[in-house]
């Protein structure tokens, strides 16, 4: 019977990790991501995936020696089982890697001080920094967002540095019964956390230029926080001071920010503390009934039947880094497989070693969601663009032409259709979207070595978690407000959104669109003339008479003094932003490694209570392997699905009791 148990244990073992290979090559991977703050870097998630915190096989067996004490009892015939709670503290532990799948390419590290601990080989304490600077800032970054696209004035300049942490605090619950009473060698798991989740983005905004011009907001802070922008008129465009408009101006929906640190306060708790992200709540409550189909004093073989309840909370894009619990309210059903060999006993069998082993696959069925999606063909951030609502028809006469000067009396002037109808719209708020979600496969994969002598137990372990490639697809709710509003809008990108009328005032909207413009760079030319707006023509307008004594649209081609205008161009036709455009390829894959140890004892008795306690800690080390954008930053394979996990350190008590 050992021999033949040994072969099933370790073909267990090989099986294990051969599902363990194949859903790791679920998981398709991309190129090499590119280097912080430079062109062509990585990718970005639309949602960070966390491993749900129900799900821990490694916080759950530890302290479990079967056969000796607690589970998985031979020649039972009657009730016993287990009751325990553990104490859970765990933290992340890289919050560059966090923030580098929140931002992407655009983020710049900044070093700190260099630190003279042996395990410190980079300077420590270091800063992940995002510029924020206007169009009309000299020796603007490449890499810097458009201050513009915030309700900004176009000489800002300022940086966003940001250092993000998730922390959970969890009372994690776990009782096993044995029913061997019914059935020999039947067993049913029950388990699940309370949990008090923290997500600080800890972001501080430091502006190093402004204007003493009114714009919508003074800071970036504001647009990230969705505050509504004063109701006075904003300047945008077309010199580098603008002039004043009457334009409606959205606040933003989703993918805010909170957690900003005020850098002006000095001593102040709103310097150092912020406004983390909190959430309360129960994770799944799961469920495993299993059979020993193999059991012995020196060994186990067990499967059982795996199944959760979505007790958790649901994903809301209400905050781009907002906390979860659980598995965004998913139910998931599947199989897991379990035993465990002793290698060594001692004479007075007071003390033994083993290998022990707990795997269990789950499917993850579909849940509506909340996503915000950016646009495929603008990159990564492109959710914090501008947009700007199209009208029609037109008015002051607006015309397009192929040639420069008057276009009266031209036979292929155009009439635009459409022009600037005086309303900004954040992308986020068009591509937000309800969306359905499933997984195809979890793995919750553990093997550790236990040590046992007397009331003492010592365990050292592996544990492995995977989940494939998210699917998403339309719920019967689905369709953002883009696919709503058709023909409605465009990207400004750079944009001047007017031009001079016949009373030389710049306050004609004439229509425009940049439909390969990123947050980083526009398609503006030389001279600020929009001749890089989408099919671009010569802009003109005839007079209210509409008779040949007309005046061309102009601007004052950058020049500061006014000198020397120059006709600039409009779009005729504008390309419209269509729900085509989003890319709803922004799905994850996840995979972490770990590695823990825990220490015990239990307090044995012939029969009856036997009380156990124990501490144990966990480091696990996430992964990123998101896929890398071309150079121009618009576009990212689509045949690959990004994976990026959490690293975390994690430290938990446990005490119980067992009864026989």
């Amino acid at each position: 019977m050992k021999q033949m148990f040994t072969r099933y244990f370790f073909m267990a073992l090989v099986m294990s990790a051969m599902i363990a290979h194949d859903m790791s090559a679920m998981n398709p991977q991309g190129k090499s991501s590119g280097a912080m703050g430079t062109k062509g870097g990585t990718s970005v998630v639309s949602q960070i995936k966390i491993r749900p915190q129900s799900v821990d096989k490694a916080r759950q067996t530890s302290g479990e020696v079967p056969g000796s004490f607690i589970t998985h009892l031979p020649d039972m015939d009657n009730w016993y089982g287990t009751f325990n709670t553990a104490i859970v503290y765990n933290r992340s532990m890289n919050s560059d890697a966090l923030a580098s799948a929140l931002f992407g390419a655009d983020l710049q590290t900044v070093p700190g001080e260099k630190s003279s601990s042996w395990f410190c080989n980079k300077s420590c304490d270091s800063s992940q920094i995002i510029k924020i600077q206007g169009t009309a800032v000299e020796n603007r970054d490449a890499n810097a967002w458009r201050a513009n696209d915030f309700y900004l004035g176009p000489k800002f300049d300022g940086t966003l540095s940001v250092k993000p942490t998730i922390s959970n605090f969890m009372v994690d619950l776990n009782v096993l019964i044995g029913l061997d009473r019914w059935v020999s060698g039947l067993h049913l798991r029950l388990f699940g956390p309370f949990v008090h989740t923290r997500w600080d983005l800890k972001a501080t905004e430091t502006v190093t230029q402004t204007t003493d011009a009114v714009f919508a907001f003074k800071n970036a802070q504001s647009f990230f926080a969705g505050d509504t922008p004063p109701a006075n008129p904003v300047i945008y465009g077309p010199g580098p001071d603008g002039t004043e408009f009457n334009i409606k101006q959205n606040a933003l929906m989703f993918h805010k920010m909170a957690g900003f640190r005020n850098d002006s306060v000095e001593g102040s708790c709103e310097k150092s503390c912020g406004n983390s992200l909190t959430k309360n709540g129960f994770g799944e409550l799961r469920a495993e009934l299993g059979w020993d189909f193999l059991i012995g004093d020196d060994y186990h073989a067990s499967f059982y039947l795996a199944g959760a309840a979505p007790t958790g909370t649901k994903a809301n894009a209400e905050y781009l880094f907002g906390p979860q619990i659980g598995n965004n309210q998913k139910w998931e059903l599947g199989l897991g497989l379990s035993g465990h060999y002793l290698f060594w006993r001692s004479e007075d069998e007071d003390s033994h070693f083993g290998i022990y082993s707990d795997v269990v696959v789950t499917h993850l069925f579909k849940s509506r969601e909340q996503r915000v999606f950016d646009l495929a063909p603008n990159g990564p951030m492109s959710r914090y663009m501008l947009a700007a609502r199209m009208v029609s028809p037109t008015e002051n006469g607006l015309l397009g032409s192929a040639t420069e000067g008057d276009a009266t009396g031209d036979t292929e002037a155009t009439d635009p259709i459409y022009q600037f109808g005086n309303e900004f719209m954040p992308v986020a708020n068009l591509t937000a979207q309800d969306v359905n979600v499933s997984v195809g496969a979890q793995l919750d994969m553990v093997a550790w070595l236990n040590y046992t002598m007397g009331g003492f137990t010592f365990d050292v372990g592996y544990n492995l978690w995977l989940q494939s490639c998210e699917k998403i697809s339309c719920s019967d709710k689905c369709g953002p407000q883009l696919a709503a509003d058709k023909n409605t809008w465009v990207l400004i990108g750079d944009s001047f959104l007017y031009g001079a009328g016949l009373d030389d005032q710049f306050d004609y909207p004439i229509p425009f669109s940049q439909s390969k413009a990123t947050l980083t760079t526009g398609a503006n030319g030389e001279a600020y003339l929009n001749d890089n707006v989408d099919n671009a023509q010569y802009a003109s307008n005839l007079n209210s008479a509409g008779t040949t004594g007309t005046r061309q649209t102009i601007t004052d081609g950058g020049d500061e003094n006014g000198d020397n205008p120059e006709q600039i161009f409009l779009s005729s036709p504008v390309k419209f932003l269509s729900a085509s455009d989003i890319n709803m390829e922004q799905k994850n894959s996840a995979i972490t490694h770990s590695i823990y140890g825990y220490a015990g004892y239990v307090v044995q008795r012939e029969e009856g209570i036997e009380p156990f306690f124990g501490l144990g800690g966990k480091a696990e080390f996430g992964t990123s392997n998101r896929t890398s954008c071309e150079s121009t930053k618009t576009t990212c394979s689509s045949s690959s699905c990004p994976s990026f996990s959490v690293s975390t350190w994690e430290v938990y008590g446990k005490i119980g009791f067992s009864f026989n």
